[in-house]
């Protein structure tokens, strides 16, 4: 990429990697494959931008995406949206939402499931837990807090969730 790198994932070790590179007003994602020299630019073949958050699943090898796109070209609104894309940088998966709601710090449960923090504006300081199973595309409050909470992550059986949050730290079975 034409921009500062800032993070390597690897997706397969020394083949395909997750690559993060940008500037302090903004990053993107890009898929790259080593040998193939194939470069997927997640930021324009899915669309997205102002990213809620970006996650690869090294043991599924596919990555979890939160955050708004554009609803196609020459288009000036954006909607919220939530994806899972493969390791070429194929969406696999995709919902968008009717609201402008932030959706971020996402985690891959399966390849056709994620979870991730919904949040209400900072002012408002109102977080949900959400589980989205791209099968019936609602996404299920699993725990709210009126609180800004962040940093989810799941323990690596994905039979857990753990949130970092104001003076607290909750864990919970998905």
């Amino acid at each position: 990429p034409s921009s500062a790198l800032r993070s390597v994932k690897w997706i397969v070790p020394e083949k395909i990697a997750l690559v993060n590179a940008g500037y302090d007003d903004g990053s993107f994602d890009y898929v790259v494959n080593m040998e193939t020299k194939f470069v997927a630019d997640l930021g324009d073949t899915s669309g997205m931008f102002f990213m809620g958050g970006v996650e690869l699943d090294e043991e599924l090898r596919l990555i979890g995406m939160v955050g708004s796109e554009f609803d196609g070209p020459g288009e000036m609104e954006s909607l919220a949206v939530a994806k899972i894309v493969d390791q070429n940088g194929k969406t696999l998966e995709r919902r968008a939402f009717d609201d402008n709601l932030t959706r971020e710090y996402v985690q891959v449960v399966s390849d056709h499931a994620l979870m991730y923090l919904r949040k209400s504006s900072f002012e408002n300081k109102h977080t949900d837990v959400i589980y989205l199973d791209f099968k019936d595309g609602i996404e299920k409050v699993i725990y709210s807090e009126d609180a800004w909470l962040n940093n989810l992550k799941l323990t690596k059986d994905k039979k857990r969730w753990i949130l970092v949050g104001q003076n607290s730290i909750i864990m919970k079975d998905i």
